[in-house]
């Protein structure tokens, strides 16, 4: 199944001196899952976000975040996640896999609810995890929420 690009989020905030926080979007999610309820071992899920329309409001921190010293955009334009591992814990489905942002991968496992086609989810990661922004943590926080809404069909 394809994720509907159009009808598809993924929205982020992180706090900015301790007590702001800075909301922002990253549209244009394009995928792929494969759904087997009854034997998730053929379940998995590739995904990649595109960076180039990054949208905090606010154009001068959109480029700012694009440059090298965060998501170094022109060498890695986008997120890619591709599963390992889907399992069903506690009524409670998992996704197990390998984040890649600025060219650093990491394994990571969050989980998510899929009911009537939407694939929807939070997780929470830190920035210093992928070495992005080279920033102090009272400036932007290390963590960043990161919420999705992905239509599938």
């Amino acid at each position: 199944m394809e994720i509907k690009t159009s009808n598809s989020t993924v929205n982020f905030t992180i706090k900015k001196l301790f007590f702001l926080t800075v909301e922002g979007k990253l549209p244009g999610v394009i995928g792929t899952v494969n759904w087997n309820e009854n034997d998730l071992s053929t379940s998995n899920v590739e995904l990649q976000i595109p960076l180039a329309n990054l949208d905090t409001k606010n154009a001068k921190r959109n480029e700012h975040l694009k440059q090298k010293d965060f998501f170094n955009v022109a060498e890695y334009p986008k997120i890619v996640f591709s599963s390992n591992e889907i399992t069903k814990e506690n009524n409670q489905f998992w996704v197990n896999g390998l984040l890649m942002i600025a060219g650093t991968t990491n394994n990571i496992k969050f989980p998510f609810q899929l009911k009537d086609g939407n694939i929807t989810g939070k997780l929470s990661l830190d920035r210093n995890d992928f070495k992005v922004g080279k920033i102090p943590s009272f400036i932007a926080s290390n963590i960043v929420n990161i919420t999705f809404n992905c239509l599938i069909s």
